[in-house]
């Protein structure tokens, strides 16, 4: 084995889990891949997938870390076996899934959002969401 392979396969491996299909997930993806590029350098396994696509993993995969958007109870149960780090990139809570999560903090951009429209001299808001979802402020 050369040393550029020998190098190469010492980074750590990836597995990025998160719809390549919305531009929630391509920005996701590309966070981190710009995190790679200042902090790694990292192998990221990226397969595409749409958004209601089965969540898995590619059969055979072996690597050292997962950062994936976990909806289910079934695929975070999945992850779980697997006993690699796992990063949950999901919004939504699932019950007895003690991944840790990184999230936006939606209060956050709610109050700065209000604060941009008052700078700008409105005083009527209105909001619409999808109430079903936890991560609707």
């Amino acid at each position: 084995m050369s040393k550029t392979n020998a190098k190469r396969l010492s980074y750590p491996q990836i597995a990025l889990l998160v719809e390549t299909s919305t531009s929630w997930g391509r920005r996701i993806i590309e966070g981190i891949l710009d995190y790679s590029r200042r902090n790694g350098p990292w192998l990221c396994m990226l397969e595409p997938k749409g958004i209601d696509e089965p969540e898995v993993l590619p059969s055979g995969w072996r690597g050292d870390g997962i950062i994936a958007r976990i909806r289910t109870p079934k695929f975070a149960a999945q992850l779980a076996k697997l006993r690699v780090p796992v990063i949950n990139v999901s919004g939504i809570e699932l019950p007895k899934c003690s991944f840790p999560r990184v999230l936006t903090d939606e209060k956050l951009i709610a109050k700065m959002a209000l604060e941009h429209l008052r700078a700008r001299g409105f005083s009527h808001f209105g909001y619409s969401g999808v109430n079903q979802q936890n991560y609707v402020v």
